[in-house]
């Protein structure tokens, strides 16, 4: 993963000599006081729906906060992945099992936290949380499905990567399994999920 890290690494660094250029250049044309006020106004501006009040800050603390869990929770399961599961001495499938699940704790920890930083409070969520759950019953009944198939896949751990099998009458191997989805590569080059 070092041309990953690099990638990002670069990233990071030319964000950073970015703001750095355009602050010089606002401190250098002198507007750098009535940008900093205009930007106060625009971003503390609050619109109400009901009792929920967001401001563009409140969105804004909410993408970091989202970014910045989802960010440890893909080094979290690179970390556990490659470097720290593969040395455990553990029944067959729980490294997967774990990476992908510690994973996804994560995410849904960042996103509680991203919601409570955008100020909306969870418990004035119970019926957005209960159509949704109407939804998920009716309208998402596959995608459930294929969630609890690829849960049980990855405890049980009838089969792993690299494992060749058939489905649906396609032979080929297995090249990643997931809690939503797994991926079959076929002998002639396609990919099947």
């Amino acid at each position: 993963y070092s041309k990953e890290f690099e990638k990002w690494l670069l990233y990071l660094v030319a964000g950073s000599g970015l703001f750095i250029w355009f602050r010089a250049s606002l401190r250098g044309f002198e507007v750098i006081d009535f940008v900093i006020f205009t930007y106060k106004q625009v971003v503390t501006y609050t619109w109400q729906f009901g009792q929920i009040s967001i401001s563009l800050q409140n969105l804004i603390s909410f993408g970091y906060i989202l970014l910045i869990f989802i960010l440890i929770a893909n080094l979290l399961y690179i970390i556990l992945r490659e470097e720290v599961l593969p040395r455990v001495d553990a029944r067959r499938g729980f490294p997967l099992a774990a990476t992908v699940l510690s994973r996804y704790l994560i995410m849904l920890l960042g996103f509680v936290f991203a919601m409570a930083a955008a100020g909306i409070e969870l418990s004035k969520l119970n019926l957005l949380i209960s159509a949704l759950g109407v939804g998920i019953g009716f309208g998402l009944q596959s995608l459930v499905n294929n969630l609890v198939s690829g849960l049980v896949i990855a405890f049980e751990k009838p089969l792993n990567l690299d494992d060749e099998v058939e489905i649906a009458g396609k032979t080929g191997t297995v090249k990643s399994i997931g809690f939503r989805s797994s991926v079959l590569t076929t002998f002639d080059g396609a990919e099947v999920i």
